[in-house]
């Protein structure tokens, strides 16, 4: 149960990390 939540906890962190960086990437991709 915890290993399932943790899995899940990490997958958010890096979903959130990886939108985060293309928010960030996206006005100098395309200036």
């Amino acid at each position: 149960m915890i290993q399932v939540f943790s899995s899940g906890l990490n997958t958010l962190i890096f979903f959130v990390l990886s939108a985060s960086l293309v928010c960030v990437n996206y006005p100098l991709v395309t200036r």
